[in-house]
């Protein structure tokens, strides 16, 4: 069987593991996706260049999900960062 592991992802044919610390910050983005989407819901009539910051956002967020969850080069260390844009 085929192992892969990067810091705290590791993943063989059936099971994927993610260390806490990676896990929260795929929780967090997550979560911060959804706010802005009940944010945009709720401003109809937004300003156009704010609605693209928050949609740039909101793609940020979704690749920094999509990455923790899958990708074996990614550091979780480097998530942290763009989660958080340090």
């Amino acid at each position: 069987m085929v192992m892969e592991t990067v810091a705290d992802l590791s993943k063989t044919e059936d099971l994927i593991t993610i260390g806490a610390e990676r896990h929260a910050i795929i929780v967090d983005a997550a979560v911060e996706i959804s706010s802005l989407c009940e944010l945009l819901r709720k401003y109809k009539e937004a300003d156009y260049t704010a609605v693209r910051g928050v949609l740039a956002r909101i793609d940020d967020l979704a690749r920094i999900v999509g990455t923790g969850l899958d990708d074996s080069v990614q550091q979780t260390a480097d998530l942290a960062r763009d989660l958080r844009r340090d």
